[in-house]
């Protein structure tokens, strides 16, 4: 894992489990609060150690990994990149008609935060939806015996109105709270008993077996797919 920003020491302070539960709740306090309540300062702190986080569970956890890319699509992607070339999303100041204004602060301001009360959902869900479409691949590449091969996992799970009408969340609110469930459910059915902060990679294998089952009945699959690939793989 690359690590593109040095400067860290001063405010990442690892991975333990006190540091973990005060960034969780965090991230829970600044998601309740409004967003026109909450500081940019504040939106871009949880970000850094989002990533700083992140990149320490590559190092310490994924050992022998070499590249990971992360990547998301969809029409509000488009959207952010215009707003880019537009310089909208710009924390330099510009002045109009005498007043400094930073672009990305104003952008932030007149957005409108995500729905994530039932009222909200269902008003969009009222309007009506001209597609309703998604996909969640991991794929990892690598070497087994001197070849090239690459191993697939797609997530399937209810869309947003399946989601919605089964337990009143969005469909990305419904894997996320439902995978964090099983986790929970995994302790208390002591499916996994070891002590101290570990990451999904860690658990043993009945333990993911356990969890994949869970997921099943919540309507939540993986398909894995398992191929030789010819050539070589380029980064």
């Amino acid at each position: 894992m690359i690590d593109f920003e040095d400067d860290y020491t001063s405010d990442y302070k690892g991975r333990d489990v006190k540091t973990a539960l005060e960034e969780a709740q965090q991230m829970v306090d600044t998601i309740l609060t409004p967003p026109d309540q909450t500081p940019l300062e504040a939106r871009e702190e949880i970000a850094r150690k989002t990533v700083r986080n992140f990149r320490d569970h590559i190092n310490k956890v994924l050992k022998g990994v070499k590249n990971v890319e992360f990547k998301y699509g969809g029409p509000h992607v488009e959207l952010s990149e215009s707003l880019y070339q537009l310089g909208l999303l710009s924390k330099k100041p510009v002045n109009v008609n005498g007043t400094d204004i930073v672009p990305m602060n104003l952008v932030l301001q007149l957005c409108p935060p995500a729905p994530k009360f039932p009222d909200e959902i269902k008003s969009i869900l009222d309007e009506g939806l001209v597609m309703e479409e998604g996909a969640f691949l991991v794929r990892v590449d690598g070497y087994k015996d001197g070849k090239p091969v690459r191993i697939d996992f797609s997530v399937n799970a209810p869309g947003l109105v399946e989601a919605f009408e089964t337990s009143g969340l969005s469909h990305e609110a419904y894997i996320t709270g439902q995978c964090a469930a099983v986790f929970v459910k995994m302790m208390v059915d002591e499916a996994f008993t070891a002590k101290g902060l570990f990451v999904p990679e860690q658990l043993h294998a009945d333990a993911r077996r356990y969890c994949f089952q869970e997921l099943v009945q919540l309507g939540i699959t993986v398909e894995f797919c398992f191929s030789f690939v010819n050539g070589h793989f380029g980064h």
